[in-house]
């Protein structure tokens, strides 16, 4: 079943905080059409919200050779697999962990 194999997963957190309240608002201002995210829903309100989070998502990728997703309405992004990118990103924490 879907979900039951445990997965590599690299977790970075910038240090940026981002408002669930604002992301939510942000969120129900959306028209219809700008409110899916690739893999989460909320990831455009919260760049909305905090734009710097583009910034950290570019650099994400450019360290890591993938495109990260926003984990709920911010600031962590995570990787699927594990990336030793700690030293590319080294102002912020980097948690490379397995899920159960």
């Amino acid at each position: 079943q879907r979900g039951d194999e445990p997965i590599d997963v690299t977790l970075i957190v910038p240090p940026l905080h981002v408002s669930t309240p604002a992301v939510y608002s942000a969120w129900d201002q959306l028209p219809e059409r700008d409110r899916r995210g690739d893999l989460n829903d909320l990831e455009p309100a919260a760049l909305i919200v905090e734009p710097r989070l583009a910034h950290w998502r570019d650099r994400i990728t450019e360290a890591s050779g993938s495109r990260p997703t926003l984990a709920g309405s911010g600031a962590t992004w995570f990787l699927r697999g594990r990336h030793d990118i700690g030293g590319a990103l080294n102002d912020a924490t980097v948690i490379v962990t397995r899920s159960r």
